[in-house]
């Protein structure tokens, strides 16, 4: 009987053996995903399971959540140093505060240098006007004394008028030879008056490209804006959905 025995016993323990193998068999998986994968409530639940994680590296200052919690969407994770990322936004800020205020400054001094520069223009073409209707009047002037010298002239000859006359007359046309000469040099003055406005309104392009120079710098400034504004918005760690928290790693 003790044979028999000894053979019942080693046949249970070959059947509690298998039963073993395959509870570790049918198992395994089941402890892989939990030594590897983030699992809610035990996966008592059919769910999908989200690991919320920080774009951005840095210190953590607060996990207002506890395992086993309930959130709503937007609710806070977790939270991350904000000192740093706030600190490099407000030097972009700032910098773009300089810009502006720069941009406003070449703007003005456009504006201001266009009315100047008109009102010179305008100046100078008044001033060429004003030369031009002076020389017509002296070449007037001119034609006049040179006929009347030139009759003083014959009746010299003729002995009907004196020498004196005739002096008087050369003396006329003397002047009204140098006042058309120094009506002419006016009009040059005055077109060489506008040639300067002219020249001066180069500036005009030296302050536009100045302006383009500027805005393109703050466009990349603005790119610059946005990246920082964006790290520091990934400093608060909100979720995105309702759920429930499985675990936090930090």
């Amino acid at each position: 009987a003790l044979p028999k025995r000894r053979r019942t016993r080693f046949t249970r323990l070959i059947v509690i053996g298998g039963v073993v193998a395959v509870a570790l068999w049918l198992a395994a998986p089941w402890v892989a995903a939990r030594l590897t994968q983030v699992h809610i409530n035990d996966a008592r639940i059919a769910a999908n399971v989200v690991t919320v994680s920080s774009e951005v590296a840095g210190r953590v200052t607060a996990i207002p959540v506890l395992v086993g919690d309930s959130l709503e969407k937007g609710d806070l994770v977790a939270a991350i140093d904000r000192a740093y990322a706030q600190s490099q936004l407000d030097a972009v800020l700032s910098r773009i505060t300089a810009t502006e205020a720069q941009l406003a400054e070449l703007r003005a001094g456009k504006v201001l240098l266009d009315k100047q520069l008109s009102a010179r223009r305008d100046a100078a073409h008044a001033g060429i006007a004003a030369a031009e209707a002076n020389h017509e009047a002296s070449l007037a002037v001119l034609a006049n004394a040179r006929a009347r010298h030139e009759r003083a002239i014959k009746l010299a000859n003729q002995k009907i008028t004196s020498q004196q006359t005739l002096d008087e007359s050369q003396a006329a046309l003397d002047t009204a030879a140098q006042q058309e000469r120094a009506a002419f040099a006016a009009i040059e003055s005055a077109r060489a008056s506008l040639a300067i406005v002219e020249a001066d309104g180069e500036q005009m392009n030296v302050l536009e490209s100045q302006i383009a120079s500027v805005l393109a710098g703050r466009a990349g400034i603005e790119a610059e804006r946005s990246l920082k504004e964006i790290d520091l918005a990934h400093r608060t760690i909100t979720t995105q959905f309702d759920g429930i928290v499985d675990g936090t790693f930090v």
